[in-house]
């Protein structure tokens, strides 16, 4: 297969187990947590994150967000190896058509690597700050620690795919 098919590929397929993984599972979203699990990976703080937990409690869907944390943990491992092979492969394309010097090209790879992974470390984390919130631990801390890992992440992540994205784009545009 090659690099182009397959990088084509991986962005489709990671462009639809976003929307599947976010969307899932539905009926999570309240006054509280407008976004579902979404706004819960966000809680900003103690109140909101009680909020949300309490919300889900009376609606008897805490059930139902237990189950979303347990697909995250599927997710992670497989939004982490899209990442760095499509990150490998656009140093690659970067190295071939010369938008890179090889050394660089090399470099860039590893990065992508690396902030891919760095990114599902996160997501652990963030699962974790979660995992206690549902616990009754709505603590600032804890609130606070789960909306900055989250927020990383997802910046991380969007970079990682961004940076990827130009590097194809320049190398086979």
């Amino acid at each position: 297969m090659s690099d182009r098919l397959l990088a084509v590929l991986l962005a489709g397929l990671a462009g639809a187990a976003v929307v599947v993984f976010t969307r899932f599972p539905r009926g999570l979203s309240t006054a509280a947590a407008p976004h579902g699990i979404l706004s819960f990976e966000l809680p900003r703080t103690s109140a909101r994150a009680a909020a949300m937990t309490e919300a889900w409690r009376r609606e008897d869907k805490l059930a139902d967000v237990e189950r979303s944390l347990r697909i995250d943990r599927l997710f992670i491992p497989l939004y982490v190896a899209t990442l760095a092979v499509f990150g490998v492969l656009a140093a690659r394309a970067a190295d071939a058509h010369d938008v890179l010097a090889g050394d660089d090209a090399e470099l860039a790879g590893t990065a992508l690597v690396a902030a891919a992974c760095a990114a599902g470390a996160l997501d652990v984390l963030e699962n974790l700050g979660m995992r206690r919130i549902l616990d009754g631990h709505v603590g600032a801390r804890v609130a606070a620690l789960t909306t900055l890992v989250a927020a990383l992440k997802w910046l991380l992540a969007s970079l990682t795919a961004l940076y990827a994205a130009c590097l194809l784009g320049r190398a086979w545009l």
